[in-house]
């Protein structure tokens, strides 16, 4: 499974030495498999653009790629009416790319 969190960047920072270590656990205690899992996250960088399912992508691309009655801007609508998982950190929240 995978998801994204909200965490204060110190406490990531704190993880950090955590990373591509393997800690002990028992089955009481998930703190260090999850330390671990922070530790080896992938934070966002600053000032990303929505980031959207994109799974019918392709789909769009093929109904279209051929068809002279579409054009980009069909496309454009197409990536803008797809579902933000998460939203933007920018002003630009608009952005396609």
């Amino acid at each position: 499974m995978q998801i994204v969190i909200d965490i204060d960047e110190d406490i990531y920072n704190r993880s950090l030495v955590y990373k591509d270590k393997q800690l002990t656990v028992n089955s009481a205690n998930d703190l260090a498999e999850l330390t671990v899992a922070v530790a080896n996250g992938i934070p966002l960088p600053e000032g990303y653009s929505d980031l959207k399912d994109m799974g019918n992508l392709k789909y769009v691309f093929d109904l279209t790629r051929d068809d002279p009655i579409y054009s980009g801007k069909d496309i454009e609508l197409a990536i803008k009416s797809m579902k933000s998982i998460i939203k933007a950190n920018n002003a630009e929240s608009d952005d396609i790319v």
